[in-house]
């Protein structure tokens, strides 16, 4: 590593190895998409923050061509500051083998510099500093005098009126004295660093707390497969038939009769087995009246309706909503239909039914005039993910654990999510996020795996509730 920057020096002060696998084995980093998904919301977060204190000089940088590309950048962010331009984003610094690009800058009359460090998060978080104090570090190396250095974080308390107004988006904090205290270690830091990085050999490193914190490490599955292969040789080891003793067990390892019993005589017909799709936290608000990190907004809904315990299974009558991009006006329209699929005073089940809840006393909150019959929808649910949460019906397939992808398999194992090209709640924000943009046909396709994914979901309950009507019925 000839240089170092500071998201490579953040992951120095994490895990030294990380920095040497950046170095030397960059193409074994995995990049989950919940990760990418922060990537991608930060710089859109970036872009309004870039407009927080008006018109602003942006450096550009092409990373295709990064030395060359470098080398102008330092240049023209040097030309802009002597020159005096307010705002200046992304601006390049280099101080030996020290580099940094700064979020945000801002040159006062008398040539000193205001440093503005931007991070989607909600709360100014104890690693942010070191970030901050790398920079602080290099500019001040630079020749440059920094008046002030401060993070710009979004405002929980900010309320979507419109189009989203970046003054109010945010919040900035002074954080000079924090990052002033962290300076006297940077020389050294950088210096360890560079001379780890050069090392040719993979060098060793314990397992710890460090493999997910502050963030979670690109490269966990690298230092993580031989400890998972060792535990693996040793369970097939211990056993004389070597196979884990797990398989041993029969098929259903606890099974209270009595209280799953006592569970479906509270069950009545017609039920409706419910389940949303929403939107994931994110720092934009979406929409009008959400915050930034909001609870989850619906997009998407499905309904299976069984009108009698003996009704065959063929015949469910199923119901369904998905708008085509979220919108004030989109949401007004999936609670509408909602009123109109389900009854007030209907049975609802849903799987983990503190969710649904949560979501439809949102929308009462936001539909004033539908309030009273969401409330009374969201009076009436059963949760069907009771009877496992208390561990009244177990397999050794669940490992202990009650989620729905962990029951149906169990259950009902001809009945699975690992052919659809939707399947969590994650991925399909992910994909409806995309329809807009998409074309026709690739929008058609792409609403098809959603609706497929979300009808399994409540098609899994309807299977769910029959295999515990039949167990207790034998």
């Amino acid at each position: 590593m000839k240089t170092l920057s500071k998201s490579s020096y953040c992951s120095g002060l994490q895990c030294l190895k990380i920095l040497w696998l950046k170095t030397h084995c960059p193409e074994e980093a995995q990049i989950s998409e919940s990760t990418q998904n922060v990537f991608d919301s930060g710089h859109t977060v970036g872009n309004y923050a870039k407009r927080y204190f008006g018109d602003y000089v942006e450096i550009p940088m092409d990373y295709e061509n990064f030395n060359a590309s470098f080398k102008i950048a330092l240049e023209t962010t040097k030309s802009h500051i002597a020159a005096g331009t307010p705002v200046i984003c992304e601006a390049a610094f280099k101080f030996q083998n020290a580099i940094c690009f700064a979020d945000i800058l801002r040159v006062h009359a008398d040539r000193s510099i205001e440093i503005i460090e931007v991070k989607q998060s909600a709360s100014l978080k104890p690693q942010y500093m070191d970030d901050m104090a790398f920079q602080y570090y290099v500019i001040t190396h630079c020749g440059y005098n920094i008046s002030k250095i401060s993070l710009m974080h979004v405002d929980r308390e900010y309320v979507r009126r419109g189009d989203i107004e970046p003054q109010k988006l945010f919040k900035i904090v002074d954080c000079t004295r924090e990052v002033l205290a962290l300076q006297k270690d940077i020389p050294e830091n950088i210096e360890k660093m560079l001379q780890y990085s050069a090392q040719k050999d993979e060098p060793e490193m314990a397992l710890g707390a460090h493999c997910s914190n502050p963030y979670p490490c690109t490269f966990w599955e690298h230092c993580h497969k031989t400890e998972d292969e060792c535990r693996d040789v040793a369970c097939r080891v211990s056993n004389n038939d070597k196979t884990c003793h797990v398989s041993n067990i029969a098929p259903i390892s606890n099974f209270n009769k009595e209280a799953i019993q006592e569970f479906l005589s509270e069950v009545r017909y017609p039920l409706y087995f419910f389940d949303f799709e929403t939107t994931c936290q994110e720092p934009l608000p979406p929409v009008d009246g959400a915050s930034p990190y909001y609870p989850p907004i619906p997009f998407q809904y499905s309904l299976h309706i069984q009108k009698s315990k003996d009704e065959d299974i063929e015949t469910l009558e199923h119901r369904e909503f998905l708008a085509d991009e979220l919108t004030n006006r989109s949401v007004r329209a999936l609670a509408e239909q909602l009123c109109h699929d389900i009854p007030k005073d209907a049975m609802v089940m849903a799987y983990n039914m503190t969710f649904e809840k949560g979501v439809i006393v949102r929308l009462a909150d936001m539909f004033p005039d539908l309030k009273e019959h969401l409330l009374a929808i969201h009076g009436n649910f059963i949760d069907l993910m009771r009877p496992f949460r208390s561990k009244h019906l177990q397999t050794p397939e669940m490992e202990g654990k009650y989620s729905i992808k962990k029951v149906l398999p169990a259950l009902v194992p001809d009945l699975v999510y690992t052919g659809l090209e939707v399947q969590n709640g994650e991925m399909a924000y992910d994909t409806f996020k995309t329809l807009k943009s998409l074309s026709p046909d690739e929008r058609k396709e792409k609403r098809n795996a959603l609706l497929a994914y979300c009808k399994l979901d409540t098609f899994a309950m309807v299977q769910i509730l029959r295999k515990l009507v039949m167990l207790c019925s034998d």
